[in-house]
């Protein structure tokens, strides 16, 4: 574990450092992503169950599925990659709950086989 030493008048304390992890480049805490979420015109609490059951909150997770026209899902809520737009930053937690929320309004939670299995409802 690292320390900061901490200077006192005869005395230096060592204070932990906690590791901050980034969890995107664009909304950098789970806060941030959850809040973007609630912005969002859908059952919140379903999304982010599916969200944490998909990749347990990391945007940077990646499946190398093949699809029928291209390779991977990416991100929060493991979006295939026949949905993202051409030059879309795949792995940047706004563009995939963005994409994901876009998925959802074609079809529901229904793409998500966490949603169809029952999986997500361990994070309810």
């Amino acid at each position: 574990m690292s320390a900061i030493g901490l200077a006192t008048t005869n005395t230096t304390v060592y204070a932990p450092v906690t590791p901050i992890q980034v969890i995107s480049n664009d909304l950098t805490s789970k806060e941030d992503i959850v809040a973007y979420i609630r912005t969002k015109n859908w059952d919140h609490a379903v999304a982010i169950a599916v969200m944490m059951a998909e990749s347990q909150g990391n945007s940077k997770a990646y499946n190398p599925e093949w699809h029928r026209t291209c390779q991977g899902s990416y991100g929060l809520f493991q979006v295939a990659c026949m949905h993202f737009e051409k030059g879309d930053d795949k792995l940047s937690a706004k563009t995939n709950i963005d994409t994901a929320y876009k998925v959802y309004k074609q079809n529901g939670f229904k793409p998500w086989t966490t949603f169809t299995s029952g999986a997500y409802l361990a994070f309810l």
